[in-house]
């Protein structure tokens, strides 16, 4: 029996590239942090490494925060 492929929402969508937003920008401070020689080629690379554990921690903070009221919106700029 095939599997059919689920369908994506805009909502679901917008949570994911918030979560990547997050968990990116949180683990390149921390990675910068013990590596300040690293260059950006580096750590693109190992960003490719850990890009699905780190944006999953980021969906999981937006949930938290929408869990407690707040609500993501994009800028009119950023959609």
């Amino acid at each position: 029996m095939p599997t059919e492929k689920k369908t994506v929402t805009e909502e679901q969508k917008l949570r994911r590239r918030v979560g990547r937003f997050i968990g990116r920008n949180t683990w390149t401070q921390k990675y910068q942090a013990e590596h300040p020689d690293a260059s950006k080629e580096e750590i693109a690379e190992v960003w490719k490494g850990v890009a699905t554990e780190q944006t999953k921690l980021g969906v999981r903070v937006v949930q938290a925060l929408e869990h407690n009221g707040y609500t993501v919106v994009p800028t009119a700029s950023r959609e």
